[in-house]
């Protein structure tokens, strides 16, 4: 049941979807709004007490519950009531005590209509005075800023007593009303599902109908007028639109006829046209009953909120949920039946029955696509339409009558067929505050006259979960159907009455829903049916929607653990590469189905849609809540899911057309107070908010089949060792002992790279692997490269193995390089000597039988800029070129160890072969390409372009060696 709470912290739309017995009204406030709960609260302006149970409490669809304990003020026999009639406003009205009053614009911007809030300057002053006697009053003043007041037709120049006229000013209209009819209409006792029987008088005689007014006070008081009028009588949809000023100078009403037009454009501001269309469906709405007339209101997502107060109405209820159509889906679920009672007359309805379809916006019907073109172009003959848009031209071309705005903001009305041209109309524009009480007032009303819709009974329609349509497979039948090698495993059924089967070889295969939720439980649906099809090892499920919405974790075919925490850092390349690299292995699996949430990584779910293409066993199902570009029908499953009621339904589209289904319905626990939001576009407040959250956490029947799912899967299947298909990412530091003792061997870990199709790999480093040069700025951690380099010689090559030749700035550094060994050669890079020395080793010829050369250089730059002053630079770099070039023959197998600050610290070893790794540089980004940014030691492959992750002591070199030659046993050297 839907209705309205009120309290101190506001105001909350919700649906009571289950409760026990023992729930109270006491518990649905509490429910709502979280604090302590008076004994009594008022219930559509009636005190009950909160005990009450929701059974014995008299609830109506739109009931009104509240815990302000105020009642309504008496009224006094002087009193009278100021009643607004058209203009921005229409349809409210304040009660009016004697004394004197200010009419005008507020102070406050946003000050309601008609309230009792402070005036700015005030467009005319009202007196009452016993006997519902009232004179008017204008300030010269007031008529230079907003205009002349006229009553009656004649300006109001002195204080003047108002009668029965009606008093206009800057496009508003209001009249006086001494006596209220009080022919409140005593409904009937609500139904359990809170509505009330409702019996339409005949039409009588009446005086004429006021703009709006009339048609509230034939709503909030149920009076003998509602719903009178029948179709075939007299003033049957004659519509007030709003007044003009007649022949002989008093206002005249404004109507436009709904039933000889075909259809009417109103074109004008947003906010002006969308006003009068409150107005038409307002006065429609309360003078025709829903087995006259129903009303379909098609709009876009963005003004969906427009027409929230609209979900009241009756006449849009007449299904499962109010016709307030906002997505091309729905509106072409709609328009096709629609269009189909052009070809037979017989209809649900009486032969007379008429359908209100109010269009919001003009693509709706001008794009070649929209699926009211058609309808619009030939509708059948009980369509009537309202045509909302900017500019008189952009109307269809089945309007016969016009309604647009004027730069002076009255109305011009224009009928092609009537030739009636009236021109300086006050539109009566009602707000949606005054729309919505007319909207709940006739929420609960059924007319004992509309004919009986078809019901199917509780129960003949399939209930439950998804497991029902899998038909309860028990581990021993998922075992066979795994082996079975006659079933076609690609195919997964879906959907509760009409199976409808999908084909898991499909590119993707798309839900989409307004909420996220809905679609995130349909996909998990689709791939954890999937599951009961094939086997762990022949199909991998990659779950990128995480908890709370899945379960699929839950299930053996699942990789990569539980939700993944860094889904959101799941590089699209990456991920692909690992894909295609397994669905390209000997052994590959049949499918990887990737299932990506509504509130995925956008690029990372565009990026697998668009290589699905290139990788043949890569299945998507992909749960989206916007709209997806370059959908091929040919080789993807299109799913639309709506929720109406506590049913939810999907449209499933494919090559060979579209399909409607059941799905789960979910029940909640019915001995507990549930309730969800009612709310169309528009924002939460913060109760309804309150309420989305506690209708999100619900525990859940779907939630608990996945996982009996589950369990009969890891029952049925053997316990195999997934791959991984995540790629894990680069680690922002690597320890260098840890590097050390995770990859054992000859050769000497310096870092971890980045492969994408087989994971992380160490990059390795041996005495006779050539040149190595690392750059980057003193703060990029290549460094940490000469530091890692020299602590595996230690570790891992014999002193007898390898020729040592070291050049470090460090003095201190020097003398602990030195104990590794005293036939090494260890020199700086500022003395001549050293130079010299350094010269003569690299120099001297070396036969092959003899150990590799290596040579490690702290500061290249440092070096060559030395060597430079020395005369001896050439001499340096042919000797770094030979000795880090990597021959057989007369000239033994060596490395050249060296990090260099620039690019042309390197000299001549940029250009030699070998391997090159680029940190975060200063400068040279253009000589070297595009700089690695990231942690410390993070490097690129200059000749691969790949990514590396540099390993770096925690603690200084100099304790590291020393370690490292420090004899255990007894502490010594």
């Amino acid at each position: 049941m839907d209705l309205v709470v009120r309290t101190p912290h506001g105001d909350a739309d919700v649906t009571i979807v289950s409760h026990g017995p023992a729930c109270t009204i006491g518990d649905l406030i509490a429910a709502i709004s979280g604090q302590a709960v008076p004994r009594v609260a008022r219930l559509d302006d009636r005190a009950i007490d909160c005990a009450t149970p929701l059974d014995d409490a008299p609830l109506l669809i739109g009931s009104i519950v509240t815990t302000d304990p105020a009642a309504p003020v008496p009224r006094h026999s002087d009193d009278v009531e100021l009643v607004q009639i058209a203009g921005r406003g229409a349809g409210r009205s304040h009660t009016l005590s004697l004394g004197r009053y200010r009419i005008g614009p507020g102070r406050r911007l946003r000050a309601d209509e008609l309230s009792s809030a402070t005036v700015e300057e005030s467009a005319f002053e009202i007196s009452v005075a016993t006997n519902g006697v009232v004179t008017v009053e204008v300030a010269a003043a007031s008529e230079r800023q907003l205009g002349a007041v006229c009553l009656a037709g004649s300006p109001v120049r002195s204080t003047t007593a108002w009668d029965d006229g009606v008093l206009t000013v800057d496009n508003r209209a209001f009249v006086i009303d001494r006596g209220p009819p009080s022919d409140r209409r005593r409904l009937l006792p609500p139904d359990p599902d809170g509505t009330v029987p409702f019996s339409r008088s005949p039409l009588r005689p009446t005086t004429p109908r006021l703009p709006v007014i009339d048609a509230v006070r034939d709503a909030t008081a149920a009076r003998p007028t509602l719903w009178q009028r029948r179709l075939g009588q007299p003033g049957a949809f004659v519509v007030p639109v709003g007044i003009h000023e007649g022949t002989a100078g008093d206002a005249e009403v404004v109507e436009v006829n709904l039933y000889t037009e075909r259809a009417l454009a109103i074109a004008g501001g947003e906010a002006e046209r969308t006003a009068l269309a409150r107005t038409i469906l307002i006065e429609v709405a309360t003078a025709h009953s829903p087995a006259d007339l129903d009303v379909v209101i098609a709009t876009t997502p963005n003004r969906l909120a427009e027409w929230d107060w609209a979900k009241w109405l009756p006449h849009l209820r007449l299904d499962e949920g109010p016709l307030i159509l906002a997505t091309t889906d729905d509106l072409a679920n709609w328009a096709n039946p629609s269009a189909d009672r052009r070809k037979s007359e017989a209809t649900r309805w009486v032969s007379a029955h008429l359908t209100l379809l109010v269009i919001d916006d003009p693509n709706l019907w001008r794009r070649r696509e929209s699926p009211l073109r058609s309808l619009l172009t030939s509708p059948p003959a009980g369509l009537r339409v309202i045509a909302l848009c900017d500019d008189a031209s952009l109307a269809p071309a089945l309007c016969t009558t016009l309604l647009t705005e004027s730069p002076d903001r009255r109305w011009r009305l224009l009928s092609l067929t009537q030739h009636v041209d009236t021109k300086g109309v006050v539109g009566a524009l009602v707000e949606s505050a005054v729309a919505a009480e007319v909207a709940r007032a006739l929420a609960p009303l059924t007319d004992t006259e509309l004919p009986q819709i078809v019901v199917e009974p509780e129960g003949s329609t399939p209930r439950g979960s998804f497991l029902d349509c899998l038909g309860d497979p028990p581990p021993d039948d998922l075992r066979r159907r795994w082996a079975d090698p006659d079933i076609n495993l690609a195919e997964v059924p879906f959907g509760l009455d009409d199976l409808v089967v999908l084909d898991l070889a499909s590119r993707a295969i798309i839900v989409a829903a307004s909420d996220a939720r809905e679609a995130d439980r349909v996909a998990v649906t689709i791939a954890a049916t999937a599951c009961t099809r094939l086997g762990p090892p022949e199909m991998l499920l990659l779950d990128l929607i995480g908890a709370p919405s899945s379960v699929l974790a839950d299930f053996p075919h699942t990789v990569d653990g539980t939700a993944l925490e860094a889904r959101n850092a799941i590089e699209p390349s990456r991920l692909i590469a690992r894909i295609g690299h397994l669905l390209a292995l000997d052994n590959a699996p049949s499918f990887v189905v990737v299932v990506i949430g509504a509130e995925a990584d956008r690029p990372l779910r565009d990026a697998l849609l668009a290589a699905s293409s290139d990788l043949p066993g890569l299945c998507l199902i992909v749960a989206a809540t916007d709209a997806i570009d370059a959908i091929d029908a040919t080789t993807m499953t299109m799913i639309t899911v709506e929720r109406r009621g506590d049913r939810r339904r999907a449209a499933v589209f494919t090559p060979n057309g579209r399909i409607d289904v059941l799905l789960d319905d979910d029940p909640p626990d019915e001995a507990a107070l549930v309730l969800r939001p009612l709310v169309l576009g528009r924002a939460l407040t913060p109760l309804e908010h309150r309420i989305e959250q506690q209708w999100r956490s619900l525990p859940s029947l779907f939630v608990a089949a996945c996982r009996d799912l589950a369990q009969r899967a890891h029952a049925a299947s053997d316990e195999v060792e997934h791959p991984w298909l995540v790629p894990t990412p680069l680690p922002s530091s690597i320890d260098t002992d840890a590097l050390f003792a995770e990859w054992p061997g000859d050769a000497v870990p310096v870092g971890l790279i980045d492969v994408a199709a087989t994971g992380l790999q160490p990059i390795w480093w041996q005495p006779d692997d050539g040149l190595l040069v690392a750059f980057g700025s003193l703060r990029s951690g290549v460094d940490d490269l000469f530091a890692t380099v020299l602590l595996g010689m230690i570790d891992r090559v014999a002193p007898d193995d390898a020729e040592l030749v070291v050049v470090d700035r460090s003095p201190t550094r020097r003398q602990v390089i030195r104990t590794i060994d005293e036939r090494h050669l260890v020199v700086g890079s500022d003395e001549p000597d050293d130079l010299a020395a350094l010269l003569e080793v690299l120099e001297k010829p070396r036969r092959p039988d003899v150990q590799p050369l290596i040579v490690m250089i702290d500061d290249l730059g440092h070096l060559r800029s030395q060597a430079a002053v020395n005369g001896s630079l050439d001499r340096l770099d042919r000797a770094l070129v030979a000795a880090g070039s990597v021959v057989t023959g007369s000239v033994a197998a060596g490395s050249v160890v060296a990090v260099a600050r620039t690019a042309d610290d390197a000299g001549p070893l940029l250009f030699a072969p070998g391997r090159h790794l680029i940190g975060s540089l200063a400068d040279d980004e253009g000589r070297l390409g595009e700089a690695t940014l990231g942690p410390r030691g993070r490097c690129r492959v200059l000749e691969t372009g790949e990514i590396v992750q540099l390993a770096g002591l925690d603690r200084s070199l100099a304790s590291a060696i020393a370690d490292r030659l420090t004899d255990p046993r007894d502490g010594t050297r």
